[in-house]
């Protein structure tokens, strides 16, 4: 039996993403796991870009800083993380597969 996970949030947010940055975008989607009926279950919770950001996407100085920062310690999250990096058209693909069935 396949089993479904709500993910209507992360759908939410890889669509307005892909409206900001493109589907081509790349990220990585991080994974967990849980035991649903004895058996394991994993599914994408979430995900953290991969692309580093450019100066382009700051006002000032100070936001590219904040920026750089974010995304390092995004990146540093990843340590103790199963977790791949896509696109975030094949990200929104997987989440869609692993909704909850209507």
């Amino acid at each position: 039996m396949k089993e479904h996970i709500d993910s209507e949030l992360v759908i939410y947010e890889v669509k307005a993403d892909i409206e900001q940055f493109g589907g081509e975008f790349t990220v990585y989607a991080v994974y967990e796991s849980e035991a649903v009926s004895g058996q394991p279950f994993e599914y994408i919770s979430g995900y953290v870009d991969a692309e580093r950001p450019t100066e382009d996407e700051a006002d000032t100085k100070k936001e590219f800083k904040e920026l750089i920062k974010d995304y390092e310690y995004n990146l540093a999250s990843l340590a103790d993380t199963k977790h791949e990096l896509m696109t975030l058209d094949q990200l929104l693909e997987k989440l869609l597969a692993q909704d909850v069935a209507d």
